[in-house]
């Protein structure tokens, strides 16, 4: 007998429910925040390569230092509710196992903690190159985010001007650089947009692209052309399945009407049809009608008697049905192919039969000797 589980607190049942999706909220709140400062930045990388106006949107830097600070706060205050009122069960759940999620989310805040609070203070009276060259680090949040190549590269005046605005057209913005992923993605030409950032930028993010073309454009779209493939091979295999039964539905729905036919025209019940019963019974409107419906062409009922008949000169409720259905329709070229068969083997037969007469009528007509 299994064990019943009691049900969790409150507090504790808050924060494995609807917690997590106030926290979406946030992450899609946060994700539109990201989406603003990337165009803001872009739109002043423009002006500075005078391929644009710069931004005026009434905000600057500080708001979006602002805003982070408030999400980096909102993150962390989530991970330590849930340490707090969850405790053992924040890494490790009875039911779902190990909670892979939380310390995901931890390692996030983590990372966003020494970007936000330990690097201005590691960076404090550096100078600019050191600056730069700590900012690697941020490359960790592309959990968070989608930037793969940072605006630095666009603002920095030590960069050639012509890479600076190659990388601008390509990923100077968050529109930008989501028309050139998915281009990556599905077009197949991903090496034009992927080797001017190898090759001007740094060599070191062909990691980063490699890995994503292996998994992403090679292996996650394929297994989804796969399962359409599958979809489809299954869907087709279905649609077989429903035109065979439909067939099948069709023609014992046809048999039970000639049954219905064939007690109709069986005027004294005997179960059998003489010829004048077959003639009357075909003669009416009716049942010349319902036979036209089934594809049956009848020009002459006595050439369709003997055809229905198996020559004890009457027609019974079997032969009418099975002989009417193999009428229905146009001949088949399997009818004709099985028609020759039989008349080859019937012809085979007949000069057997023709030999045979001769062999034993020859010693008969042979004259006979005198002694």
């Amino acid at each position: 007998m299994s064990e019943k589980l009691e049900p969790d607190p409150p507090m504790k049942a808050f924060v494995k429910g609807p917690l997590d999706g106030y926290m979406g909220i946030v992450v899609l709140v946060n994700l539109i925040f990201m989406i603003l400062e990337t165009q803001w930045t872009a739109a002043n990388a423009d002006s500075m390569l005078n391929v644009g106006p710069p931004p005026e949107w009434g905000i600057g830097e500080t708001f979006f230092q602002v805003a982070e600070y408030v999400f980096f706060s909102t993150y962390a205050i989530d991970v330590l509710v849930r340490i707090i009122i969850l405790r053992s069960e924040w890494y490790y759940d009875k039911r779902e196992g190990i909670m892979f999620l939380n310390v995901f989310d931890a390692c996030v805040v983590a990372v966003n903690a020494v970007e936000l609070l330990l690097l201005p203070l590691l960076v404090l009276g550096s100078d600019p190159d050191q600056v730069n060259s700590i900012r690697v680090i941020k490359l960790f949040r592309i959990a968070r985010t989608l930037r793969i190549v940072k605006t630095g590269v666009v603002m920095d005046p030590g960069t050639e001007e012509s890479t600076r605005i190659e990388v601008n057209r390509l990923y100077g913005s968050f529109l930008k650089a989501l028309y050139t992923m998915f281009e990556i993605t599905h077009s197949g030409s991903w090496p034009a947009v992927v080797r001017p950032i190898v090759e001007q930028v740094d060599a070191w993010y062909a990691v980063l692209f490699l890995a994503y073309i292996t998994l992403v454009v090679f292996a996650v779209i394929r297994i989804v052309t796969a399962l359409f493939l599958k979809e489809t091979l299954a869907s087709a295999a279905n649609d077989a399945d429903m035109v065979m039964e439909d067939n099948r539905r069709s023609a014992v729905e046809a048999n039970m009407k000639l049954q219905e036919l064939f007690h109709a025209a069986d005027d004294d019940g005997d179960g059998h049809l003489s010829p004048d019963e077959f003639v009357q019974a075909l003669t009416l409107p009716s049942v010349q009608g319902f036979l036209q419906s089934m594809e049956v062409n009848i020009r002459d009922t006595g050439p369709l008697f003997e055809i229905l008949d198996d020559g004890d000169g009457r027609i019974t409720i079997a032969e009418f049905c099975k002989g009417l259905m193999q009428l229905k329709g146009q001949a088949r070229a399997l009818d004709i192919i099985v028609l020759q068969h039989e008349l080859a083997k019937l012809f085979r037969e007949c000069k057997e039969i023709h030999q045979d007469l001769r062999r034993t009528l020859t010693p008969l007509s042979s004259p006979k000797r005198t002694s």
